[in-house]
């Protein structure tokens, strides 16, 4: 299956290692953000934050399953989760804290405890 991984920026090595169990399960990414280097402040490179704009976009229309690690303070990664249910995908988030968003309710989600949770979740 083909996943697209999404999480806060700043705190990607909880993404960064769902990645490697994803892949080691044989499973594809369509697209690691953790490899692209963002302008930040955004505005600084309009041109360029929205080719990865773009970009993320594609990886998350291509997946089969979208995951969430939440993280507080997070922005983009909620503007992901709903570019996901808009698209009607399977969203799979993983956390053991309380629902932060009223989407985490939607039929399509499901609360994982781990990466674990995950692999067991989509094993062939």
């Amino acid at each position: 299956m083909e996943f697209y991984v999404s999480g806060k920026v700043g705190a990607e090595d909880d993404v960064k290692t769902c990645i490697q169990h994803l892949l080691k399960a044989g499973h594809e990414i369509t697209l690691d953000w953790t490899k692209i280097d963002a302008c930040k402040p955004y505005d600084e490179d309009i041109v360029g934050n929205t080719k990865i704009a773009n970009e993320m976009i594609l990886g998350i229309e291509d997946a089969d399953v979208f995951v969430l690690i939440p993280h507080s303070g997070g922005v983009g990664m909620y503007v992901e989760l709903g570019i996901a249910l808009g698209l009607g995908m399977p969203v799979c988030i993983i956390t053991k804290d309380e629902f932060r968003s009223i989407f985490y309710c939607q039929p399509s989600v499901k609360i994982l405890d781990s990466v674990d949770e995950l692999i067991e979740e989509f094993a062939d």
